[in-house]
């Protein structure tokens, strides 16, 4: 038991040393060190995409009552799924590569949000919400070999959310007695999020490729669901 141990712990010095280690014989003013041997292409880049995200409100706390006017459409106990909020939205991102298969990337949303509520057939709504979404993923090349064109990602990392629900109910009542008013929900949401997914990219030049990113996971402290497609975007690469 000592020896398989003394050998974990062997290895383990070796890899770290050789992992860390400089050379000590500077080159026409570079190290060459392990990373810039393995040079994977340019180091950073700029997108824009054009896609979609998907948040279920895990705390979400449904109303209770409806338009007068749709009562026909109210039932008690009925789940409406007006914890489903959705958006289309342009993503911008910036990426910076930091090993040879490893890449941080930094992106941004904000648009309109569809707040589920809309959906609710007993409703007269109008929504006026907003969703506004910063992400930081870890990008890992699945594609070892950085000549092909076509190349695949692993991606995972946290999302921070906040989200404006704003609707004007026209009519509302909780029940058949009540007199019929306009109703506003006015909510701030701000909220964490853990996703995980795979891109997929294909380099058109040495500067210009398209890329596709996929990520689910889920939302916190709401325990709800989170849900990003980046649709297919544009990357510049220098």
């Amino acid at each position: 038991m000592n020896k398989i141990l003394r050998l974990i712990v062997t290895i383990v010095t070796l890899h770290t040393t050789y992992t860390t280690a400089d050379a000590q014989i500077i080159v026409n003013g570079h190290n060459p060190s392990k990373f810039n041997r393995g040079n994977s292409g340019p180091a950073n880049s700029f997108s824009i995409s054009y896609g979609y995200v998907i948040w279920v409100d895990g705390n979400n706390v449904p109303l209770p009552g409806y338009s007068a006017p749709e009562a026909s459409y109210h039932f008690e106990n009925f789940d409406t799924g007006e914890n489903n909020n959705g958006c289309y939205a342009f993503n911008a991102g910036y990426e910076r590569r930091i090993a040879e298969y490893l890449s941080l990337k930094l992106s941004f949303i904000t648009a309109k949000l569809v707040n589920g509520i809309i959906l609710r057939p007993d409703l007269n709504s109008y929504d006026k919400s907003r969703i506004s979404q910063l992400g930081l993923y870890g990008r890992y090349s699945l594609s070892k070999n950085s000549k092909k064109r076509m190349q695949l990602q692993w991606l995972a990392g946290p999302e921070l959310i906040y989200v404006k629900k704003d609707v004007l109910i026209d009519d509302y009542v909780l029940d058949e007695n009540s007199t019929p008013q306009q109703y506003h929900q006015n909510i701030t949401i701000m909220e964490g999020a853990a996703v995980t997914g795979i891109g997929l990219s294909y380099r058109i030049s040495n500067h210009i490729s398209t890329f596709t990113d996929v990520l689910a996971g889920i939302s916190l402290p709401g325990k709800g669901f989170k849900f990003t497609n980046s649709g297919c975007g544009l990357k510049v690469n220098w």
